[in-house]
């Protein structure tokens, strides 16, 4: 497959991009829902089905991708339900898995879920 220049056609200029940051970056965040991620992101921490949890630039991923999501969905706060539907794409790949877990056949959207009902959601 060979392409050109011709098969490339800009679907955003660096103007939208630069506009749906600005968006972003104003989406609030309430201070219930910032101990929220951190304390999913400790939980997992201690998670016996884990060798490594979940590090910090984890837990400020899940920020920036439920801000984006709140965005997306056409709101300017971020709520418990953003940050639990990103929890999964943002930690599957970061969680390692004790081997003996993985024997078990243990998936890590199992850990993460367990993770998420072991943490309260705030109101």
């Amino acid at each position: 497959l060979e392409l050109t220049d011709a098969d490339i056609r800009i679907v955003a200029t660096r103007e939208d991009i630069a506009a749906a940051r600005q968006e972003i970056n104003g989406v609030k965040v309430d201070e219930s829902v910032l101990d929220y991620i951190n304390m999913i992101a400790r939980s997992s921490r201690e998670e016996d089905n884990l060798l490594l949890g979940a590090s910090p630039r984890a837990a400020i991923t899940i920020l920036l991708t439920s801000k984006t999501l709140a965005a997306c969905r056409g709101r300017d706060f971020v709520i418990p339900d953003d940050v639990q539907e990103l929890s999964y794409p943002v930690l599957r790949h970061r969680l390692l898995l004790r081997p003996e877990a993985e024997i078990e056949g243990i998936r890590p959207d199992e850990v993460i879920a367990r993770i998420l009902d072991s943490v309260p959601v705030p109101r």
